[in-house]
């Protein structure tokens, strides 16, 4: 591990100072990791540039709040990202696109509120997300779909309240769901069947009865213990169905009742023209 000073501080910076150990260099350096309480609103692209080999970077508590454009362009060695405990308040379209071999990715403990949806573009290495207690309340279709190596996704204590099976791929690997503290009412069983999910932790959620004594709740087991979630989701749907045919008739009827009256207002136009 190579040990660098800054005089200044992480705050909008464009150089780094510091003392290489002996005979090495820039390239050298495979970890990068913070010391001391730092406050810095945007996360600079120079740390990256200068450092192209580094694998781990662990920036914690830095007051983040955005990332400079192309910040991320010199990322191909990165397998650990961790951004907890910043401010960051929205994930962006291609954020890490060139980060293809992450392995590890937290933003645990930030605001984020909005996830775009291509913001884990080419993250097809990807094997532990990391997004608990941020107040997201919905995960847009496909927002997991390029994670296709997921094996564990924590999402403890955000306030999403729906489960939709329409967030993930076929993610044959995905085994490991945490969701403590939330405010599930609903939970689309299709995940179940869709990846190879085995435990998930489900306590203190709107649809589950009191505490789950056992967290480990096994696949052969899980529709049993979501049974309250998978019947709302399934009412949900039923609901939304509904509506929507009800919403597609009306607009038919509207549609016809317009038509008709085109036509007989064409029909007494040509009568009168006749006469």
């Amino acid at each position: 591990m190579l040990e660098l000073y800054n005089p200044t501080g992480l705050y909008n910076f464009s150089e780094i100072e510091g003392t290489h150990l002996s005979e090495k260099t820039d390239d050298d350096v495979k970890i990068i990791t913070r010391d001391r309480v730092v406050t810095m609103p945007v996360y600079p692209s120079v740390i990256l540039n200068k450092f192209k080999n580094a694998e781990k970077l662990e920036l914690t508590n830095s007051i983040f709040e955005t990332i400079e454009v192309n910040a991320f362009e010199s990322c191909k060695n990165l397998l650990y990202l961790d951004f907890s405990n910043n401010k960051f308040k929205r994930l962006e379209n291609d954020l890490l696109r060139n980060c293809r071999n992450l392995t590890l990715l937290s933003f645990y403990s930030n605001e984020v509120s909005k996830i775009d949806e291509n913001a884990f573009i080419n993250l097809s290495s990807v094997q532990t997300l990391i997004l608990s207690y941020n107040p997201i309340e919905h995960l847009s279709k496909n927002i997991f779909k390029p994670l296709i190596s997921l094996i564990r996704l924590d999402a403890n204590y955000m306030k999403l309240k729906i489960i939709h099976s329409y967030s993930f791929g076929g993610h044959r690997f995905f085994t490991t769901f945490n969701l403590i503290g939330n405010q599930i009412n609903a939970f689309d069983e299709k995940i179940i069947d869709n990846t190879a999910i085995d435990f998930i932790d489900v306590r203190s959620n709107a649809c589950v009865n009191g505490q789950l004594k056992d967290t480990s709740i096994m696949r052969a087991s899980l529709r049993a213990a979501l049974r309250i979630c998978i019947q709302n989701y399934n009412t949900v749907s039923i609901k939304n169905a509904t509506l929507l045919i009800t919403e597609t008739i009306a607009r038919n009827s509207n549609v016809k009742q317009e038509f008709n009256s085109k036509i007989k207002g064409n029909v007494r136009k040509i009568t009168g023209s006749d006469q």
